[in-house]
């Protein structure tokens, strides 16, 4: 999770080669934000669906009130997300045993073009 300390193109060290192999795989996983339903018990560690497939767990869950929903963060880790175009996706989260439609955002729930900001 460190590779974009190390100066790849100046610097020669030992483990060079292993850490471009690794880094030009890409990353093993992504940080998503998810939102649900206001009247979903999200908490945390609950597993996120994408296709039908476990690929990760919510970390992090509160309540979006300006948004209306309950808002998740987790990562989308491993083989599974391989070839996966996130947007077209469908989403999911298990909650308590029972799957909940989720939806996935790329940008800001809350004004994602910043124009109620005051500057």
């Amino acid at each position: 999770g460190m590779e974009w300390v190390c100066r790849t193109k100046t610097k020669q060290f030992k483990g060079l080669k292993g850490l471009i192999q690794r880094t030009d795989k890409g990353p093993k996983k992504q940080l998503i934000c998810l939102s649900l339903e206001p009247d979903v018990p999200l908490n945390g560690s609950e597993p996120i669906l994408c296709n039908g497939e476990v690929v990760g767990y919510i970390r992090r869950a509160a309540a979006g009130y300006t948004v209306q929903k309950v808002i998740g963060y987790g990562y989308a880790e491993g083989h599974q997300m391989e070839g996966v175009e996130m947007a077209e996706a469908e989403w999911e989260v298990n909650v308590g045993g029972k799957i909940h439609k989720a939806e996935l955002h790329q940008q800001s729930l809350y004004d994602p073009k910043g124009e109620m900001l005051c500057l």
